[in-house]
């Protein structure tokens, strides 16, 4: 038999010549706990392991493409300046070359010189080439980044809304944290908002606007169900302003910021 706690009640039949009896057994009633059962314990700590795992697998690609960037980046760069470096050699034996052979016919002063200037102005324009190169590099450096920047917090939204979701689920104070603080900047008098959220967080909305009204002269309030919404994402309107919370934009424009930011 299973015992709960609540109240204790044991029936017995005891036969005593064909009668029945019924044994009741006092016991202090005892109100229920609001506790998960064993097997939704467990799924809420399966979600949350995965979550984790999830959260830590972002990291470490966020670290590795980080890493394969930078890495990128020194190649190409020490790459392009080995090359000027080389050209710059180049003209400059050429220079020398081009100049002992014109002055072996026309004089070794002249020919130097106009052998000099000729292998300047190649290497000016071998010199102008390379630089051109490192900065073709550099761009493709740069649209790699912003690649895989576009990728990573991509990413990073999808794990950051599964954490979310999860937690908005499991409990509607998660929720309330981001609308109470909204709320407040509509708190007074001979106010009227205009509410739309998804259905699910109807109720629990309802409760805190009723309690607002009670406290707030003459606020009123029109709460209405958005299915076209996404789950946790809501609708503030008063007389003189809007305020509309997007939970995946949020963000979005979170980790773009600490992406930039750590850069």
């Amino acid at each position: 038999m299973q015992w709960s706690n609540s109240s204790l009640l044991k029936h017995e039949t005891v036969k005593n010549l064909d009668t029945e009896k019924s044994i009741l057994t006092e016991a202090v009633i005892k109100t229920p706990s609001p506790l998960l059962s064993t097997t939704d314990s467990t799924e809420a700590g399966r979600q949350k392991r995965q979550a984790a795992q999830r959260e830590r697998a972002w990291k470490l690609e966020m670290e590795r493409q980080r890493k394969e960037i930078e890495r990128l980046k020194q190649q190409t760069l020490e790459a392009a300046q080995a090359e000027v470096q080389q050209i710059k050699q180049s003209a400059q034996e050429e220079g020398y070359a081009n100049g002992f052979a014109t002055g072996q016919k026309e004089g070794y002063e002249q020919g130097y010189q106009e052998g000099m200037s000729v292998s300047k102005e190649t290497a000016a324009k071998l010199i102008a080439q390379a630089e051109q190169n490192v900065q073709q590099a550099a761009e493709e450096i740069n649209a790699f980044r912003s690649e895989k920047k576009a990728e990573m917090i991509s990413f990073g939204v999808q794990i950051a809304e599964a954490l979310i979701n999860q937690r908005f689920e499991q409990s509607n104070a998660a929720l309330l944290a981001f609308l109470e603080p909204i709320l407040l900047q509509f708190e007074q008098p001979d106010q009227f908002l205009t509410i739309r959220i998804h259905e699910q967080h109807l109720h629990v909305l309802k409760d805190i606007l009723e309690s607002r009204k009670q406290a707030i002269s003459n606020f009123r309030y029109l709460l209405l169900p958005d299915d076209q919404l996404s789950a946790h994402d809501f609708v503030i309107e008063s007389d003189d302003s809007i305020v509309v919370f997007e939970l995946e934009k949020e963000i979005q424009l979170y980790l773009q910021h600490l992406l930039e930011s750590s850069e």
